[in-house]
């Protein structure tokens, strides 16, 4: 199912048809747009469109508006030149097309079937592939916050010490010299930046907190590490547990595809005919 699915490249071939709808617009004239290369013209709503589209990533506005002109000036161009009345552009179309239906209706289709399962069918899987999740570099599991304000920083740390660091962050988390923090989160040693963040994680004990960390200016960091696990060394289940939990998932949507073809293989004439 993977190797079929990564086959099919479903937001080219939303830009592909897109570029054809707007390419086509060109039956009268528009104050509604954001840009426009001769009589095509792209739309505020469509601008959002694109933006969320685009290979999942977040462009700026300007960026998303230059490389929609530079496509319709390319599309256009190639209209000029008559490619879009070329065979073997309109099968290629006509291929677009299937396999955007095709991806369509597969998640549909797996989104519609429910896939149950408990906390245990998830550790059983784990039990059965533990060698699938050994860590692949030194691993930190850390808690984290960052203040604007020293004074505050030093008191959250004493606090930490004389409690905890659940009870310290309750505590402190709506002061107005909070910025943000982090709680056990798991970072490869390779994650870890900048290099004196780096060199303090990864120096201090399980549960040691850290001094002050002045980090960027006007800035207090202070952490904790909570475990350490070593490259190649098989975590606990909970360590891993969003891992698992989505490989175990794949694997079921896997059998519900090979399932939904051989479906499809009985209740249809496919023949194969052989030279």
């Amino acid at each position: 199912m993977k190797k079929h699915l990564n086959k099919i490249k479903f937001n080219s071939i939303i830009f592909i048809i897109a570029a054809l709808i707007w390419g086509c617009d060109n039956e009268k004239s528009r104050t509604d747009y954001v840009a426009k290369v001769n009589d095509s013209y792209l739309t505020g709503k469509e601008l959002a469109e694109l933006a969320d589209t685009s290979t999942g990533k977040k462009y700026y506005k300007n960026e998303v508006i230059n490389n929609w002109i530079e496509r319709e000036l390319l599309y256009q161009e190639a209209v000029k030149e008559g490619i879009t009345n070329e065979e073997s552009y309109k099968q290629l179309i006509e291929n677009s097309k299937k396999e955007l239906a095709v991806s369509m209706y597969l998640n549909k289709y797996l989104e519609e079937e429910t896939i149950r399962y408990t906390r245990k069918d998830v550790e059983s899987y784990f039990e059965e592939n533990k060698n699938d999740f050994k860590l692949i570099a030194d691993t930190y599991i850390i808690n984290r916050v960052d203040f604007i304000n020293e004074d505050k920083a030093i008191l959250f740390r004493n606090t930490v010490i004389e409690s905890n660091w659940n009870k310290a962050l309750n505590s402190f988390n709506s002061d107005s010299a909070f910025i943000k923090s982090y709680a056990a989160q798991r970072l490869y040693d390779y994650e870890i930046h900048p290099a004196e963040l780096y060199k303090v994680v990864t120096s201090l004990d399980p549960a040691e907190v850290s001094i002050l960390l002045p980090i960027y200016a006007g800035m207090y960091t202070i952490v904790q590490v909570e475990s350490k696990y070593n490259k190649d060394e098989i975590p606990a289940f909970d360590l891993v547990k969003d891992e698992v939990e989505s490989r175990y998932v794949q694997i079921r949507k896997n059998k519900l595809f090979k399932e939904l073809m051989e479906n499809l293989y009985s209740n249809n004439d496919v023949e194969i005919k052989t030279r």
